[in-house]
């Protein structure tokens, strides 16, 4: 199978450019310029709104994960098999797998994608809607409005709109996890609107488990939704009126810390290391110099012991990634 040639190299490297800009953060000058808010943002600003804020504007050094640039690479190759313009097993397919294998993608994963094209998107085709569809929703007065870009949208048996929504992580998580976060409600939201009157069924697809999570969202369950989202939508409005106001916009501790932009800066990561300090001073009490070095020494045993047990969890992940 004979490799890309150079210009195939550039060409596949300018659309996964492109891929990965349309899924970045708008910045702006200043939040006045804000002309609407990205659904994914939302989880950022509850997480962080600091981080929120300096993703904004364009602040802090931005962390470039390889996973993001994976799964933007799988997301498009499935977009292209559901536009009909990629087949499986022809040349434009060995180069597309080629050229997963050069983000990164390893060879378990690229034949869980596989399994996913086969089993999950090529029946579909046929009753396809639109493929990365732009939702705009203006739902709160006075807000800017929502926008974001949904997966993929198929039309549904009986009579129902399907909303899919792929996923390439390692990690995953039930209907009970899904129905409850503010991405999938609003996409179903914004689509209830463009398609009154008809349940939403929302799928999350696991292409690397090779599993769908699915759940349904009647009208009358919508209205409910509905409410709930301009709620919260309006309290996070008014939130960032008063840290505008204020300058005062906190920082929280997550999980997503490691790809903040702002991470450097943050006073919470440095303040958490400190707060260690104090921590340890506070619970060896009196005792005697002797004894606190014996207790550093037990705390630095621990600590070693789960670094060691991380890099060999880790070495393990990265041999079956490889599939080694």
């Amino acid at each position: 199978m004979a490799r890309p040639k150079p210009s195939d190299d550039e060409r596949l490297g300018a659309i996964l450019t492109n891929e990965l800009t349309k899924n970045e953060t708008v910045t702006v000058k200043s939040l006045d310029e804000i002309t609407h808010t990205r659904v994914t943002s939302i989880k950022t600003f509850h997480s962080c709104p600091a981080r929120w804020r300096a993703e904004i504007l364009g602040m802090g050094t931005k962390s470039k994960s390889k996973y993001a640039d994976m799964g933007t690479a799988v997301h498009y190759v499935i977009e292209k098999c559901l536009l009909h313009q990629l087949e499986l097993f022809t040349r434009e397919w060995e180069e597309s797998m080629l050229w997963l294998e050069s983000v990164g993608v390893p060879p378990k994963e690229r034949i869980a994608l596989l399994r996913y094209i086969t089993q999950f998107v090529l029946p579909y085709r046929p009753h396809l809607i639109d493929v990365e569809a732009t939702m705009e929703l203006p739902l709160v007065s006075g807000a800017p409005p929502i926008r974001g870009h949904i997966d993929c949208r198929f039309e549904g048996a009986d009579n129902s709109v399907i909303i899919r929504d792929h996923k390439t992580s390692r990690r995953f998580d039930g209907v009970d996890h899904w129905r409850n976060q503010f991405q999938p409600l609003l996409y179903a939201l914004g689509t209830a609107k463009q398609f009154p009157n008809r349940d939403i069924v929302f799928e999350i697809g696991y292409v690397n488990f090779g599993e769908l999570v699915r759940w349904r969202i009647t009208p009358q369950e919508m209205a409910v939704y509905e409410t709930y989202l301009t709620s919260r939508y309006a309290d996070m409005h008014a939130e960032i009126v008063v840290y505008k106001r204020t300058g005062q916009w906190p920082e929280r501790i997550n999980d997503n810390c490691t790809y903040c932009p702002f991470r450097n800066e943050c006073s919470a990561l440095v303040w958490s290391h400190q707060d260690f300090m104090r921590s340890f001073d506070r619970n060896v009490g009196d005792i005697s110099l002797g004894e606190r070095l014996e207790w550093a020494k037990a705390v630095q045993s621990t600590v070693n012991h789960k670094v060691d047990e991380l890099k060999e969890a880790l070495i393990e992940e990265i041999k079956a990634n490889d599939g080694q």
